[in-house]
């Protein structure tokens, strides 16, 4: 598990902040458990509210963007609304994938045993979202 050195504080101003989560540790916590935004709570304490923009799983590594403030949680949503602020994700791995490229199109929604998680859901499920993957 990672401590509060792990996590690198790339950028912040009046209204963002944004770090480099380690793996090993999730983005946020459902129950109130051990995660970055905990962690984070405690790196910018005078943050009036701090909230992660995107969420990594807890495997994974990367860059995750908290709006410090009302307005900033407000105005990140909105831009993602009309479509200027998008997530962007890579993956690295040690093979080439066969074939080396392609897409994966289909519908993803909340787990009905566990909804912290997500799967792969019919089109027309209530909770299905589509998700692209290039």
């Amino acid at each position: 598990m990672s401590d509060l050195n792990d996590i690198q504080i790339i950028y912040r101003d009046e209204d963002l902040l944004v770090v480099y989560k380690p793996a090993g540790l999730a983005t946020t916590s459902p129950v109130g458990g051990e995660c970055l935004t905990r962690r984070v709570e405690l790196l910018d304490p005078r943050a009036p509210r701090l909230h992660p923009s995107s969420r990594l799983d807890a495997q994974v590594t990367g860059i995750v963007i908290f709006a410090r403030n009302r307005r900033a949680t407000t105005g990140l949503l909105d831009a993602r609304r009309r479509g200027e602020y998008r997530r962007l994700y890579y993956g690295l791995c040690a093979q080439a994938p066969s074939p080396r490229q392609g897409s994966f199109e289909g519908a993803i929604g909340i787990n009905p045993r566990d909804h912290r998680l997500r799967l792969v859901v019919a089109a027309d499920a209530p909770t299905a979202k589509r998700a692209v993957t290039h």
